[in-house]
């Protein structure tokens, strides 16, 4: 999986420096999970005896292992463990050992550079740095504000319109008037030249116009069935009506979702001063606590502070990025705009203009905490006994980007991710300029009109020990449709479930050198990237859900050559009765082999099984949301396609989800996969039979190159029991 948080110290746990610069430098993935390790004689050089087998006579029999009928949870569990004695916790950037002394080599620049930091009136004497035993006055509600006053007028252009989409409903008057009010909103990139801008439109319009529209009316008549069921026209995903010991939300309930307001915070004023700061299971925010910084000389001063009276300097009209740089030092003294630096460079004076002005809303944004910022913020760790789900606003999930911007929040150690966009200003590489391009333009967007929607982010735990130890073979469910697809992207599968493809490390990557699926997805929908601050490290039952994240950027390009493309909004996002866009998104991760071999043991297919229907079970309640997935795990990863397509087919079919397979334009796959999903359908195979299938390909298969699919049309065809 992509890359995955930094870490310090010398315990088994760590990385050593020289191996955090080797996975750094896999930039396609970011840093990658070390493979599941095995003591046993029979994971050991798996390929080597696949490779030495001898090819077999047409089978007699099928011998099913007996190992895929067990509970293999210990054996993979044990593994684990060995794996994470014998590799160190994954690392990309140590930016806890940066913040804690400044880059020798800048010293001189840092002098040249320093400039004063106005000071202003401290936004937080609410919270950490007011007296204990003083009387404190309660935070008004929010009053609705004038969001069009963050940033200037010429910001946008003056011809820009929304797009039209015929197929929405048409939004109130009301709304209307308020989005003509902010017509300049959208977006001509302003982070590109003119040339740039034409030849990256040019490269992101559809090649072939009539294979589109097949492949949309292809998802269209596979998707009707399940649209026309009763019971999935009005039921939305489950959510509960009022806070509960399971599902935390940070604004009222009181009232019904309205398009028209912006949600208020819950409660309307601060109920812990200290934001349970060292509370286990907490997000430690940056103003939760009096961890002091050193700051003029040898004198301290909480930290905290000094993100406030940055921020105020920010927001009080941001000069150029000597200002910047100056103000974040005052909390983080290794701190260089580097990356902005790059883009200033050749840029306009009206270009420059604009970034500085953004910079300002941004932090306008950040200095809402005390509105937005009620009470303290739990983390989704694992644990059955803790919040299953977290939901906000989306204002406060930009209060809280705006926070990762002036890399205000510290890292946590090893079992989280990132929240923290240093990367992207410190490293100015062509990837952290297009980086930069999708959070600005993020910024620019909400600045100019802040979304009224709200966001949900679950856990999902599955942990069937009856079924484990009976075996997934046991499975009787039928299997449900599949759609092929070679043409498409997941994210363009409307209504859809679609999963992502990601480290076990939420984000994977996205904070770093990662530009693949996963790190493209939370880009292109920033407000995603709040799972970093909220989810740990997944274990193998888990997933993760994204319900509501809002897609502001499109996209060129993979990996390397990834570039950022505007994006114009619908007229009307499309949303729930909660206020939730219409967007749901599934993190699972798939295991890394270095070995292929290995994938083929009982252990490891029970293991991506269990994973993939973490991510796909539903509540009984929950509609049958189509699924849209692919080629997951088969990067880098090293995973085979034929068999993690009918694994994810499997775990689809136990959830009772029809199952929209996109092949990324590989269409001799694509033809592969409908002739073998013909043939296992016309002979009638559950989910349980087709699992022990898969489990049997090993140490059945006719010779070590017959593919996972030619053996099961053979054993099919032949009429062996099974």
């Amino acid at each position: 999986m992509p890359e995955s948080p930094p870490t310090t110290g010398v315990t088994q746990k760590k990385r050593s420096s020289q191996e955090m610069e080797v996975e750094e430098a896999d930039k396609s993935l970011g840093n990658a999970v070390p493979p599941v390790k095995r003591d046993k004689k029979d994971l050991m050089d798996v390929d080597d005896e696949v490779d030495q087998s001898p090819r077999k006579s047409p089978m007699k029999s099928l011998v099913v292992p007996s190992s895929a009928k067990k509970d293999s949870t210990m054996e993979i569990e044990e593994a684990e463990k060995t794996e994470k004695s014998e590799s160190p916790a994954k690392a990309t950037n140590s930016m806890d050992k940066v913040e804690k002394d400044s880059i020798e080599s800048d010293e001189d620049e840092k002098t040249k550079e320093k400039s004063p930091v106005k000071k202003t009136k401290n936004f937080l004497n609410h919270f950490t740095f007011s007296n204990d035993n003083e009387e404190k006055s309660p935070a008004k509600a929010p009053a609705k504000k004038d969001t069009q006053a963050l940033v200037d007028d010429d910001f946008f252009p003056d011809d820009f319109d929304f797009e039209d989409d015929d197929d929405e409903e048409s939004p109130s008057e009301t709304t209307r008037v308020t989005r003509a009010a902010t017509a300049k909103m959208k977006i001509v990139d302003e982070f590109v030249s003119d040339d740039e801008d034409g030849a990256e439109a040019a490269a992101a319009k559809p090649s072939n116009d009539k294979e589109v529209q097949r492949t949309k009316k292809a998802v269209k008549d596979f998707t009707k069935k399940w649209r026309d069921q009763p019971s999935n026209v009005d039921v939305e995903e489950p959510f509960p009506q009022k806070h509960n010991s399971e599902h935390f939300c940070w604004y009222d309930l009181t009232d019904d979702w309205n398009e028209l307001v912006l949600p208020v915070a819950y409660p309307a004023s601060y109920v812990d001063t200290k934001f349970k700061h060292g509370v286990d299971g907490f997000v430690p925010l940056p103003f939760s606590h009096p961890q002091t910084t050193r700051s003029a000389g040898t004198s301290t001063r909480p930290r905290g502070q000094l993100i406030a009276e940055a921020l105020n300097s920010f927001a009080n009209g941001l000069r150029d990025l000597q200002h910047l740089e100056a103000g974040i030092r005052t909390y983080w003294r290794g701190f260089h705009a580097r990356t902005l630096r790059k883009m200033f460079t050749g840029a306009s004076p009206e270009l420059q203009k604009s970034y500085l002005s953004t910079i300002t809303g941004i932090a306008k944004i950040a200095l809402r905490s005390k509105e937005l910022v009620t009470k303290p913020l739990p983390e989704l760790r694992y644990d059955d006994n803790t919040i299953k789900s977290v939901s906000m606003s989306q204002e406060q999930a930009a209060c809280l980007l705006a926070y990762a911007f002036f890399c205000t929040i510290l890292h946590r150690g090893d079992d989280f991710n990132h929240f923290s966009l240093h990367n992207f200003h410190m490293k100015p590489s062509s990837s952290f300029i297009e980086k930069m391009k999708f959070i600005l333009f993020y910024f620019k967007t909400v600045i100019a009109e802040m979304p009224r929607g709200t966001l949900t982010f679950s856990r999902q735990l599955w942990n069937s020990k009856a079924d484990e130890r009976e075996g997934y073979d046991k499975w009787k469910d039928p299997l449900s449709d599949m759609l092929v697809l070679s043409e498409g992207l997941i994210e363009e599968m409307e209504g859809c479930l679609h999963v992502d493809f990601a480290n076990e490390y939420i984000g994977g990557g996205v904070m770093g050198h990662g530009a693949v699926q996963e790190e493209i997805r939370f880009l292109c929908c920033p407000e995603m990237l709040v799972s970093l601050l909220l989810c740990d490290r997944m274990e193998p039952h888990e997933a993760i859900l994204i319900q509501g994240a809002q897609q502001y950027s499109a996209y060129t390009g993979y990996s390397d050559s990834l570039k950022h493309m505007p994006l114009k909004l619908r007229r009307g996002e499309p949303r729930d009765c909660y206020g939730r866009a219409r967007s749901y998104l599934v993190a699972i991760d798939a295991v890394r082999f270095t070995k292929k071999g290995i994938q083929y043991l009982p252990e490891f297919i029970a293991r991506e099984t269990k994973k993939a229907y973490a991510g796909f079970m539903r509540d009984k309640d929950a509609p049958a949301r189509p699924i849209a997935t692919g080629n997951w795990g088969c990067g880098v990863f090293n995973g085979d396609k034929e068999l993690k397509s009918l694994i994810q087919w499997v775990a689809a079919s136990k959830a009772g989800r029809p199952l929209i397979y996109i092949t990324f334009k590989e269409a001799t796959f694509a033809e592969e996969l409908k002739q073998i999903v013909e043939c296992i359908k016309d002979h009638k195979v559950g989910n349980g039979k087709l699992f022990s299938l898969l489990t049997a390909y090993r140490e059945n298969r006719a010779d070590p190159q017959q593919g996972v699919f030619s053996f099961i049309r053979d054993v099919l065809q032949s009429g062996v029991p099974f």
